[in-house]
Order: structure tokens, then sequence, then C-alpha cells
């Protein structure tokens, strides 16, 4: 049977809806799209882990040692590999803004390079003043910035220029309910350095930011102190991602496409044994069989793959690409699947049964 002849029976039983196109449709988007969606979310949920990781502070790791801190080289340790962002801090006098007489607010003068460690928000950079945790900006009533705050003991009101957050989500309380103070002179306390997961050593590049000890004799050991330790001390991303049965996804979406195809195309062999005893011949049975299905197929899987771009980007951190493909491996691996069925059941279906299956009808 020559290829258009071939097309146009494969298109004609689409038609007349002998080759069950719609039911395999429905089945195959059921089946398929449960899979890849699992796949993909699987990959979002390790980007979002990965995020929640940063976002709590986590990877951040501070260094303490008073009076040893080279700021300038602090800073600069964000632009090495591995590194978001560095800055140091001193603890500074301590304010009492007049509408919380009694309570005096924690000060710390940090480097530029800290503001940007700890996503502080600011109207204007350039301008001098302090910043403050968002939860004490809400206590003084602070709606909109930059603002003024009166301050017990001095004469001019003090400049509050934005907010940062210090949550109590597991993180120690050196910045909780304080305020910051951009200076950048003399030698600070401590460095803060933002990682990017996973974390080997921390006081690899730490100890770049120190200077040597004034009166000499041995140094004393240095422990980096992380920020956030209730989501653990390391993660690692990649091996997360690593670890994630796509593997299994994918081989069950081509199981289960092959059983499902050839459930569904063995439901069709009295049809088929009837189209070998008239002189058909396998091959060409086995040809009209495939384009049947790569008619709701391919529509199927553009529909599947279209949605995972959806289910790629919700709520994903990072770009969808990595996550859409494991979802889309998946159903290519069912598509790949559902027509190797088709063609097996099609390939041996045998003709002699033709009177067994009339009596099964």
């Amino acid at each position: 049977m020559r290829a258009l002849e071939v097309l146009r029976e494969g298109a004609r039983n689409h038609g007349a809806g002998t080759s069950r196109a719609l039911t395999s449709l429905i089945v195959f988007i059921f089946v398929a799209g449960i899979l890849g969606t699992i796949a993909t979310r699987m990959v979002v949920g390790v980007s979002q882990e990965a995020a929640n990781y940063q976002t709590a502070g986590a990877s951040v790791y501070r260094v303490d040692l008073p009076g040893r801190i080279d700021s300038q080289a602090c800073d600069q340790i964000s632009h090495m590999p591995g590194v978001l962002a560095a800055g140091a801090s001193r603890q500074a006098t301590d304010l009492t803004f007049a509408l919380l007489r009694g309570l005096p607010i924690a000060v710390s003068e940090v480097t530029p390079g800290f503001i940007q460690l700890v996503g502080a928000e600011q109207n204007d950079p350039t301008s001098q003043g302090i910043i403050l945790d968002v939860d004490l900006a809400d206590s003084l009533g602070l709606v909109a910035l930059p603002a003024a705050l009166a301050v017990v003991g001095k004469p001019d009101p003090v400049p509050v220029l934005g907010t940062y957050l210090s949550p109590d989500d597991g993180r120690d309380t050196a910045l909780s309910s304080g305020a910051l103070a951009i200076s950048n002179h003399g030698v600070y306390d401590a460095c803060w350095v933002r990682y990017i997961p996973p974390i080997d050593n921390p006081m690899k590049v730490m100890g770049l930011a120190l200077l040597p000890e004034k009166f000499g004799g041995e140094d004393q050991v240095i422990a980096p102190v992380q920020w956030n330790t209730s989501l653990g001390a390391t993660l690692d991303p990649g091996q997360a991602f690593a670890n994630l049965p796509l593997g299994w996804l994918i081989a069950a979406g081509g199981v289960l496409g092959i059983v499902l195809g050839a459930i569904l195309t063995r439901l069709r062999k009295l049809e088929m044994s009837s189209a070998l005893h008239a002189g058909a011949d396998r091959w060409s049975l086995t040809s009209i069989s495939a384009v049947e299905v790569f008619i709701w197929l391919g529509p199927a899987v553009g529909l599947l793959l279209g949605g995972l771009v959806w289910g790629a980007h919700y709520a994903n951190p990072d770009p969808y690409w990595p996550a859409w493909q494991a979802g889309a491996r998946v159903i290519a691996a069912s598509a790949a699947g559902w027509l190797v069925g088709v063609c097996a059941v099609t390939v041996l279906t045998k003709e002699q049964r033709l009177i067994k299956y009339f009596q099964q009808r």
C-alpha cells in the first residue's frame, strides 16, 4: 500500500471514529499530564527550597573578631566566586526614639556591602541616615519613607532611609529590632558573607577580611557563625536535583504508554484481523495504525507541553526551562511508549484467529 493511501486510510478511520481517538486522547492527557506535572513541580520544589534557604539567611555566615575586620576587604569578598554579597558591621551607640522612650535601639554601623547582604530597601542610597528593622518601623508607625524621627538627646531628627527584614524564623537576634547606619572607615567587629549554596568552607574567603593580631601571639580558633541554623548547615541544590526520581517517572511514562496503547489497540483485534484476511499486508496495517495515533497524539503532546510552561513558571524563582524540560521528557516517553504499544499489538495480531476474535465479540 502506497504512503498516500496509508495516510488516507488512517484519516478515514479517524474520521469514522473507529480509531478510538477521543478515548485515547483523554487517557493519554490524563496519565502523561499527571506524570509530567509531577516531574516539573519536583524540579520547581528544589528551586523553591534553595530560594527559601537564601531568603531565610541560612546561607549567610559571619565571623566575629572585634577590631580585626578590614571593612573594604570584607566588601570586596562579594566579587569572589560562590558569593552573592558581603559586608562588615560594628556596634555603635544606641538610639532612643522619642516615640519609644525607655527602649534603647541597638545601632550597627555597616558598610555599603552589608546593605545589599540584608536586602535592605532604600529610597535614596546616597543620603545619610539609618535603616530600620521592618518590624521596628511598623512599631514606630512609619508608613512612607524616607522619614525623620526625633531622637532623645539629639537636637535634629534622624533620617530613616529604608527598612530591612530580620524575622523570627530561626535567625539569631543580632539584627532584630535594630537600626543600621552606613559607614565605611576604621576597623569593624564582624564580616558577613552571603554564599551561593553549597558552602564547603566559609572561612576559605572570610579569612581575607581579617587584620593581623595587634599584639602578636598565637591566633585564636575562628569559627564562622551561621545566621539561621533552622534549615541546616548545608544545602546542595545540585545534589537535590540529582536525587529526584525523574528517571523513574520517565520509565513509568514509557511503560504506561506501552500498556495503555496496547490495551486500546487490542480492543480492535477483530477489525485488524479482518483487514488482514481481506488482503491487507501487516506493514500497511501497522503504518495505518501509526497514522491514526499521530493524528491525535501530536495535538495532545502540544497541549501538554504548553500546559507545562505554566507549571514550570508558577512559583518558580529560577528560569522555567529545566523544570519544563523534566516534564517534557516524561511526556515524550509516554508518547513514544504509546506508539510502541499500538504498533506492537498491530504487528502481533493474527489473521488465523479471526474466527476466535469473532466468537469473543
